[in-house]
């Protein structure tokens, strides 16, 4: 699927591109300067393998096609966007130089960290230098009932801990870490919480 306007910078009300194939990706290419096309209304495309044509509405605005340092504007109420997995994942991380018995991290119970959507918590993951002792976290949500523990017992150098979830994290749920046990052999701890946002 390559498209190639002419003649360049072309405006129209709207514009429709038939495909012929069933060939997932388009490419629009610009041999000038300035946009190869500009949709004042809507830019509708369809495809020979499916009766139901996708249109891109500018909303008011205008919808510019093949411009270098272009910038879309996703932020558009009412529209669903369908991202592969890996652009959905996320992580918070944290470093305690000084990890002590009862310290936590991102917040406590009502005050602990929301997230701004929807969220599946996928692990959480720990690196920390031991030269003698214990070392026990655990991660709760906001009630103080454990999600996850992890507890450490390698010493001699630095060891890390993880855990898989799959735990699902609503806008009105919460999250913090507590340090439930840590010798004074413990130092330079790095807690990692790693989650994908829903399908949006």
């Amino acid at each position: 699927g390559t498209i190639a306007v002419s003649p360049q910078n072309t405006t129209g009300d709207s514009v429709i591109i038939n495909s012929a194939t069933a060939s997932s990706t388009l490419t629009v290419i610009n041999s000038g300067s300035g946009a190869a096309l500009t949709v004042v209304g809507g830019l509708i495309l369809k495809s020979s393998t499916s009766s139901i044509p996708v249109t891109l509405a500018a909303g008011g605005g205008t919808i510019n096609i093949g411009s270098s340092g272009d910038t879309i504007n996703l932020n558009v109420e009412g529209v669903v966007y369908n991202f592969k997995e890996n652009v959905r994942r996320n992580t918070l991380s944290a470093y305690l130089p000084s990890p002590s018995t009862g310290d936590k991290v991102w917040g406590d119970r009502d005050n602990s960290w929301s997230p701004p959507e929807n969220i599946t918590l996928l692990g959480i993951k720990a690196q920390y230098r031991c030269d003698e002792g214990f070392l026990q976290l655990a991660l709760k949500d906001r009630t103080g009932n454990a999600i996850a523990t992890l507890e450490g017992y390698d010493c001699g150098g630095y060891a890390k801990l993880a855990k898989e979830l799959e735990h699902y994290l609503t806008t009105e749920d919460g999250l913090y870490v507590e340090v439930l046990n840590s010798a004074e052999g413990i130092a330079n701890l790095t807690v990692t919480i790693e989650f994908m946002y829903d399908n949006r």
